[in-house]
């Protein structure tokens, strides 16, 4: 169907003698009238269709009283004589959404439109049980129902046990009526797989039943419907009772295949009472389970959190691992993050910060097409790269070995190269370097790192290293005689004098550290100096 409710006149020519009458609109009735024809032969079309009556009936409101009265009529003709369910869902879907959810408060249907729809809806409401309850599963999210339209001050929580009641109420009358087979269609037809899996958990199939209704789960092997069943079996595994979870996952998995076994348990809240029953299975299992698992997040408080880091990379799964503690950093131990940066995790994460400086793609496994998840996980990627301050190439005793921090920057410059950020790369290479110590002479930095650092002799990381080096301070009050600046400037010149001869490039690295400070305090007391004059 064509809206023609809205339109524009075309433009004038300004320089031509010849187009008289061109781009003067009307402003009267020829508009109004050209409307009203194009909505007379959309309600005069033999040939309606759920399509159209759906969209004549979203547009209802803003029709004359007249125009309203035949599209309801429309309506009403065509629910008697359509058999398909299907098709009458549709419509009946429309209706509800138009008359009566949130949105029709503030399109001011009147009584007698909701009359209409009230009655048409019922005419059009599908007699096969499926079908009709299918609109409480078409997504995770139930919109405002009629009941709740004038409720100005709606509490969510009674909201929530309502619709809970509903699709409740709902599988009952689909299990009962079906069985699994009418579960099985609302799945294949449903958006919300998760959900119908949650609520069937819900007291709709009792306990002795699960094994069996799990077990004809896993024996779906259509691909096009494998997928929703898999999230409704997560769904129904985590509204169960821990213990009796553990103990239906027990008794499937010996009776299971491999590949449905590894499906139940992907199925099942990733933590460590899931883990065990993995070890307990044999290698094929657990070697499919770590390479396709989909961890999720794990929240801050989880006491699985560095269990769960531990096994990702034991798995060769360095991204997993920073996905699933992405969002609880701080609770994950030191050593954990020095390992998952050891992994050369410290490439993915600068990838998952930076965008790339080149016209090429990064590897289909690093592009994330959902912008709320990428700007979350560029977030939390900066984040941890800021709280590196492990050097690589550090053992348990502090002690940096000299070819070993050597070869993490090679390698990891390389790869910064490869995938289009060398120039960022080097900068978040002098920020981490940036935390070396003292060397064994008194001077900073330490000997391995002074080594490597005038080996590559990168401007970019000297840029890196300088920035972090000053964002260490972190907040600081400034005296009007700047005695702190002054010592910080006259710390790192000494340093960069006692580095000259042996490393030069190092050397005007920490020198132009201690200019930083120079022109920081040459600002202040020029600022202090002003100050004074102006308070004479």
């Amino acid at each position: 169907m064509v809206d023609a409710a809205d339109g524009h006149h075309n433009h004038r020519p300004r320089w031509r003698s010849d187009a008289s009458g061109a781009g003067q609109p009307d402003t009267g009735r020829e508009a109004h009238g050209f409307v009203q024809a194009a909505l007379d032969l959309a309600l005069s079309c033999e040939t309606h269709d759920a399509t159209t009556l759906s969209d004549l009936v979203g547009v209802i409101h803003v029709l004359p009283p007249a125009d309203q009265e035949k599209v309801w009529d429309l309506v009403d003709a065509w629910a008697e004589k359509e058999q398909d369910d299907t098709k009458k869902a549709v419509v009946c879907e429309h209706i509800r959404r138009f008359a009566f959810t949130g949105r029709s408060k503030h399109r001011r249907i009147n009584s007698r439109t909701k009359d209409r729809a009230r009655r048409a809806h019922a005419s059009l409401t599908p007699r096969d049980v499926v079908i009709r309850h299918q609109w409480l599963f078409a997504e995770h999210w139930l919109q405002e129902s009629v009941e709740e339209i004038e409720d100005d001050h709606l509490d969510y929580r009674k909201r929530e046990e309502r619709v809970r009641n509903a699709r409740v109420a709902a599988l009952r009358e689909i299990w009962t009526q079906k069985g699994f087979d009418g579960i099985r269609d609302l799945t294949a037809i449903g958006g919300a797989s998760g959900t119908i899996g949650w609520h069937l958990a819900d007291g709709v199939i009792d306990e002795a039943d699960f094994s069996g209704f799990l077990t004809r789960c896993l024996a779906v092997g259509d691909p096009a419907l494998a997928g929703k069943i898999d999230e409704l079996v997560g769904g129904f595994l985590r509204n169960l009772a821990r213990e009796i979870r553990l103990a239906a996952a027990r008794a499937l998995a010996g009776s299971l295949r491999p590949d449905q076994i590894c499906r139940l348990l992907k199925a099942s809240p990733f933590e460590r009472d899931t883990w065990l029953l993995v070890d307990a299975q044999e290698p094929a299992v657990r070697e499919r389970y770590w390479r396709d698992v989909y961890p999720g997040c794990l929240h801050s408080e989880s006491p699985d959190l560095n269990e769960a880091v531990d096994r990702l990379l034991e798995a060769g799964r360095p991204r997993a691992a920073f996905h699933t503690a992405h969002m609880a950093f701080d609770n994950v131990e030191t050593a954990r993050l020095r390992r998952l940066l050891d992994q050369r995790l410290f490439v993915q994460v600068l990838a998952l910060a930076f965008k790339r400086s080149d016209d090429r793609q990064d590897p289909p496994e690093w592009r994330i097409q959902n912008d709320e998840q990428r700007q979350a996980l560029a977030l939390a990627a900066d984040t941890l790269l800021d709280r590196i301050r492990r050097i690589p190439g550090t053992d348990d005793n502090g002690t940096i070995n000299a070819a070993d921090i050597k070869t993490w920057v090679t390698e990891t410059r390389a790869l910064c190269l490869e995938l289009g950020r060398a120039a960022i790369g080097d900068q978040k290479i002098g920020q981490v370097l940036s935390a070396a110590p003292v060397g064994a002479d008194g001077v900073w930095p330490c000997e391995p790192v002074r080594d490597v650092l005038e080996d590559v002799a990168s401007r970019e990381i000297a840029i890196g290293m300088g920035v972090a080096v000053y964002n260490a301070r972190g907040m600081h009050g400034i005296w009007e005689e700047a005695a702190d600046e002054r010592d910080l400037a006259a710390k790192y010149r000494a340093w960069a004098r006692k580095l000259a001869f042996g490393h030069p490039y190092v050397a005007t690295l920490v020198e132009e550290i201690a200019a930083r400070y120079d022109h920081e305090a040459e600002r202040e007391i020029s600022d202090a100096a002003v100050r004074r004059r102006l308070r004479q």
